[in-house]
């Protein structure tokens, strides 16, 4: 069994985007639906901790539920990293950035 901790804090500077580019909609989905779509049926996975801003908290609200969890990030990548792990209930964690869904 293992936990994915999806890093979602960033600012998305290069981007251009008004918004956090997870959120950005592709084909009627937010991108990181799509990240979430690649863990969510696999058998041997536990839990998503999404690692998210104090300030979007809310707007990531509704990718929560009894296996997906929000966590607030830190100042710096590696702090928001490091509180998704410590949320994280199993010894296996991926850890996976949330922008690039196109993982198999």
């Amino acid at each position: 069994m293992y936990s994915v901790v999806i890093p979602c804090a960033g600012k998305g500077t290069r981007t251009k985007l008004n918004l956090n580019k997870l959120l950005y909609k592709i084909d009627g989905l937010h991108l990181i639906e799509y990240t979430i779509s690649k863990f969510i049926y696999d058998p041997d996975f536990t839990e998503i901790i999404l690692v998210v801003s104090a300030t979007e908290m809310e707007k990531f609200e509704m990718f929560t539920s009894n296996k997906i969890k929000l966590v607030e990030g830190g100042k710096m990548r590696q702090d928001s990293v490091f509180n998704g792990v410590k949320a994280a209930t199993n010894e296996i964690v991926f850890i996976h950035d949330g922008a690039r869904p196109l993982l198999s």
